[in-house]
């Protein structure tokens, strides 16, 4: 004994079907990949870019720091609240923060017109 199944008259059938498995799973990981890797936009979706905001779960920033990722001196940070353009709030006696929504917000579409209405 050799240890091995008796041959079958079913043999080369059984083959072909195996090939075909082997096919049928091979496009549908390749699939797999392809839609998990990628995923396309919906039609007349913009693609989002990264935001320097990312992963910052905090509903507040300091306005030093949103001014670093910003790009702006915090003399303009300082500046753009006094006027009205960067909404800020002082939950203490000393800090100005800014809310993370409204540091998405004007990330993604620019500040608000100079004596237009803030949210």
């Amino acid at each position: 004994m050799s240890g091995q199944p008796p041959p079958t008259q079913g043999a080369p059938q059984a083959d072909a079907q195996m090939a075909v498995l082997r096919t049928v799973i091979d496009a549908l990981s390749d699939n797999a990949t392809a839609t998990a890797s990628s995923h396309p936009a919906a039609p007349g979706q913009a693609t989002r870019e990264p935001s320097v905001f990312d992963g910052d779960t905090r509903v507040l920033v300091p306005l030093g720091e949103f001014a670093q990722r910003m790009g702006i001196s915090q003399w303009l940070a300082y500046k753009l609240a006094r006027s009205g353009r960067l909404p800020t709030t002082r939950p203490g006696k000393r800090e100005l923060y800014v809310p993370m929504a409204a540091a998405k917000r004007i990330e993604r579409d620019g500040l608000p017109p100079e004596g237009g209405e803030v949210a």
